[in-house]
Parts: C-alpha cells; sequence; structure tokens
C-alpha cells in the first residue's frame, strides 16, 4: 500500500489538474495512514473549498453540496491548527479562510487574532 507521503504528493497532483474529488480521495487515504500531520489536514481542507468554489462557479444551484464541503474544510483545519499546537500560521489562515466561506466572520477573526497573538 502506498505511504501517507505517497499519497499526499498523489493528491497534490491531482488537486494541481483540478481534479479535486479524487484529490480529496487521495488526500482522505493519506489522513487515514497518518492523522498525526497537520499537512494533510490543510491540504484536504485547501482541496474542499477548491471544490467546493467550483461548484458554486458551475451554477449547479447544489448550495448543500457545497456547504457540506465547507464545513468539512473547517473541521480538517481546525484539527491542522490542533496538530499544530496553535503555533502553525499556515493552518490558521486556512481555518479563517474555510470560516469565511461559510460567513462565519467573527470565528474567522477570533481564529487570526489568536494566531497572531
Amino acid at each position: 500500500p502506498p505511504s501517507a507521503d505517497e499519497l499526499r504528493e498523489r493528491g497534490n497532483a491531482l488537486f494541481a489538474s483540478g481534479a479535486y474529488p479524487e484529490a480529496l480521495d487521495a488526500y482522505t487515504l493519506c489522513v487515514h495512514r497518518d492523522p498525526t500531520r497537520a499537512v494533510h489536514f490543510n491540504n484536504r481542507s485547501a482541496c474542499a473549498l477548491a471544490a467546493a468554489a467550483e461548484q458554486d462557479a458551475a451554477g449547479s444551484g447544489d448550495w448543500a453540496a457545497a456547504d457540506v464541503l465547507r464545513k468539512g474544510a473547517v473541521a480538517d483545519a481546525r484539527e491542522a491548527v490542533r496538530l499544530g499546537r496553535g503555533r502553525d500560521a499556515k493552518s490558521a489562515f486556512r481555518l479563517a479562510r474555510a470560516q469565511m466561506s461559510l460567513r462565519l466572520y467573527a470565528d474567522a477573526d477570533e481564529t487570526l487574532e489568536t494566531a497572531l497573538a
């Protein structure tokens, strides 16, 4: 079976090509293989946000599916922040972006203020 790093690289290549559903699958396998590294959750969060934005741009009207992706992005970014013990600015920024995508502006502000403290 592929290692977590191999799965992450596969996800990165798929993400770069715009194959977001397949990238999400690779990142999910990566997270299951090694749930101890913030980068794995950060990558899946970024991919979920990109997939949600793609759904929005397609105008499919399936807002519920896009919101499920956004909520997943928040959960993954929150886990990345936890794994980084609050010292990872990239994770905090990703969390704030995901929160803003759900219009959780006060939460995003608090996330950034905490990260900058």
